[in-house]
């Protein structure tokens, strides 16, 4: 089995990945319609807004706690996912350039090196930008819906797996950079 090259699984991941970035775009552009939609219908068109609480192994729904869908909520959740959809598409787009790198049989490259970096930046980013999402959801959710007998408390989480992978990342691409150099001066001896 190949992995560079025509015909390898790089190629094959390329291609993967290119249907995943047009496709990401079309639902992108669907999600936005939506949301839109919503708004300007008054939400009515999503209906209910039911309370559900999902933990490993175990969902709990509240059927009878179904509230309104207030058009505050479209609009924050539309506002909330563009940073989160931004650092997918970031991420989908660096590695379709380095996948391209490999079926064209370059993997060490100082392009490749600067695009694994941004993935490790974005990554890092990305993982703050989701805590201060989910973190400003909950404060919203907190203050616009109305449950009796409910209280809700939002709270700040941070996950640091996703800051450590993006820390594992950037030594990576630096790992890159180095071999990038070297590439280059065995390129320059021959």
């Amino acid at each position: 089995m190949r992995y560079l090259g025509r015909r390898s699984v790089s190629s094959v991941l390329s291609s993967i990945l290119t249907v995943v970035w047009y496709f990401s775009w079309v639902a992108a552009v669907v999600l936005v319609i939506g949301q839109l939609y919503g708004v300007v219908r008054d939400g009515s068109v999503l209906g209910q807004l039911k309370l559900q609480i999902n933990t490993p192994g175990l969902t709990i729904s509240f059927a009878e706690l179904a509230h309104p869908v207030p058009r505050g909520i479209l609009l924050f959740s539309a506002g909330a996912l563009l940073p989160l959809f931004a650092v997918y598409l970031i991420i989908i787009y660096q590695l379709r350039k380095i996948l391209a790198t490999l079926v064209a049989e370059t993997p060490f490259t100082a392009a490749n090196a600067t695009h694994i970096w941004w993935i490790g930046i974005t990554v890092i980013v990305g993982s703050v930008v989701k805590s201060i999402v989910v973190t400003a959801f909950g404060f919203f959710f907190a203050q616009n819906i109305p449950v009796p007998g409910v209280d809700f408390g939002a709270r700040l989480s941070l996950d640091f797996t996703p800051i450590f992978l993006g820390l594992v990342i950037l030594v990576l691409a630096e790992i890159f950079r180095q071999g990038a150099a070297l590439q280059e001066e065995q390129d320059l001896t021959v």
